[in-house]
């Protein structure tokens, strides 16, 4: 068809929009596209209120032909087309077609061969083929929406989710699987934007009355906090970036030690000797690491016998009263893990971590039990009659977190209560990754599997492995989803710190799992 002449490219700009398509096509006078002939092709210089890029259209034998504002006609002169398109500010040649098909097939390579692998294929379990496929896929989709140099929107580049915005409670589920997979650098590369924001965060802090860095919830590259009655009240992202920068110097320090055994990687209060890779990664991370505890212990208050988490306070779980809202048992346990990180990090750098950080840790309020069951939050006894819906996050204190200060035995009729009466299809796709670390470390693995599996309207996962969100038109993906199957199932076959068992979430009948360079989960406190 190209050769007779019946097919060209059509090449059309939309206005932008926080809507899904985040194409809105009516706004013609609101943006501008100029195309010029240079030496390697075409440049169409685009201008949108003040942003303004390029595209440089680069092949042989070809021409284009501007048709309306925002359309073109690329038009081959041969019988097909070679071309490439750059988005961006191209002064150079840019690349050529073999050169990005050569460039992608390296990354695709090297992406599958050195990181960490899971494989079932010898298992005789009928589940074990389908786990698979959403692993790998899921492990497809991550790479290719999750590891870039900011954190990704929960739909990543598909399609506009919450007005095109991330956020940074999620980047947990989209990105710290990859250190689990022995792929640190996907999560490294974000890392750098904390820092760029920290001017912005630290100032919208000071105004709060904190001291330190408290992180915005959802926001864009500016690291701006947009306009919400929850997102400014949100804490259980706080500790992320501590958790970030311990698990890329746990990557760098096994890799030193060429090993994969997390229990080999000292982690007691006294100072190591550090490779000099471990320690630039002490130093390069300090201030997010000492930023991010100082607003923690600010935001801790005495109450005259222990310290609490609120109020103002909203939870993972995001149908709390944010004004009568008092520690919800996730953000506890996340708060003692953080703080007791930070003053490991400071004392490695021979540093003595502030007296409050310690004081803190060692009484800070205990999770809430009524009736043999944790809460939600001390404030919501009625947690499993009235507020059952969305997630179940005080399974996290267990899951996420390795908190020495559950029960497990409470623990384990926590997540009976969550399987007997939870309103699931109000779930999240994230929910279910945590439910499966929960049973791992209660060590139910049929139930990990089980649920890991479940069906029901927020787990699906389709045949390109998008996990969909059924019941939300807006959310034909949902990448958290994918990321928490994979921390899931790396804690399902590695382990965790001190596990004792082998595979501790495939010790099923019918189930045989292999893999190879998958670090031991680590967020134990």
């Amino acid at each position: 068809m190209i050769a007779q002449k019946r097919m060209d490219i059509r090449i059309a700009f939309a206005y932008p929009t926080h809507e899904i398509t985040g194409s809105d096509w009516t706004q013609e006078n609101k943006h501008t596209s100029a195309i010029t002939k240079t030496n390697h092709g075409y440049l169409i210089e685009r201008k949108v209120d003040d942003f303004s890029y390029t595209v440089h259209i680069a092949g042989d034998d070809f021409s284009v032909t501007q048709m309306a504002a925002h359309e073109f006609i690329v038009v081959s002169e041969n019988d097909g087309f070679d071309l490439t398109f750059a988005f961006n500010n191209v002064q150079d040649a840019p690349m050529v077609a073999d050169d990005v098909l050569r460039s992608s097939t390296l990354f695709w390579h090297d992406y599958w061969m050195h990181g960490g692998m899971i494989s079932l294929e010898k298992s005789t379990d009928p589940r074990a083929l389908e786990l698979e496929r959403r692993i790998i896929l899921s492990m497809y989709q991550t790479a290719l929406q999750c590891g870039g140099t900011l954190p990704p929107a929960e739909t990543g580049l598909v399609c506009n989710s919450w007005y095109g915005k991330f956020h940074l409670e999620m980047h947990f589920w989209h990105a710290a699987h990859f250190v689990l997979f022995n792929r640190p650098q996907f999560l490294e590369k974000s890392l750098q934007w904390y820092k760029d924001i920290m001017p912005t965060a630290r100032a919208a802090t000071a105004e709060q009355g904190y001291n330190g860095i408290r992180w915005p919830k959802m926001t864009d590259k500016t690291g701006i906090d947009s306009p919400s009655p929850i997102g400014p009240l949100l804490i259980w992202q706080q500790p992320h970036v501590i958790l970030y920068c311990d698990w890329i110097l746990k990557a760098q320090t096994l890799k030193d030690k060429n090993t994969l055994r997390i229990n080999d990687c000292a982690t007691s209060d006294a100072h190591h000797e550090h490779s000099d890779a471990a320690q630039a990664i002490l130093n390069t991370y300090r201030d997010l690491v000492f930023e991010t505890a100082e607003f923690m212990a600010s935001y801790a208050h005495f109450d005259g016998t222990r310290y609490v988490l609120g109020p103002p306070n909203i939870p993972a779980q995001e149908r709390h009263d944010a004004r009568t809202c008092i520690n919800p048992v996730y953000e506890l346990e996340y708060w003692v893990y953080g703080l007791k990180t930070a003053i490991w990090w400071l004392k490695q750098l021979g540093e003595n971590p502030p007296v409050l950080w310690q004081d803190i840790v060692d009484k800070l309020a205990m999770p809430k039990i009524v009736d043999g069951v944790y809460v939600a939050q001390d404030n919501a006894p009625d947690t499993f009659t009235n507020v059952a819906k969305d997630h179940p996050s005080m399974l996290m204190a267990y899951g996420v977190i390795g908190s020495r200060r559950i029960d497990p035995t409470v623990m384990n009729a926590t997540l009976d209560k969550v399987f007997d009466v939870w309103d699931y299809p109000s779930m999240w796709g994230w929910d279910f990754g945590v439910m499966a670390m929960t049973a791992v470390r209660l060590n139910r693995p049929e139930t990990a599997i089980e649920v890991l599996l479940k069906v029901t309207e927020k787990n699906v996962y389709e045949i390109n492995g998008h996990n969909r969100q059924v019941l939300r038109n807006d959310l034909p993906l949902y990448l958290p989803g994918n990321g928490a199957l994979l921390l899931a199932v790396a804690m399902m076959a590695a382990g965790y710190e001190n596990c004792e068992m082998d595979t501790p979430g495939f010790n099923v009948d019918g189930f045989d799992c292999k893999f190879e360079n998958i670090m031991p989960y680590s967020a134990e406190c």
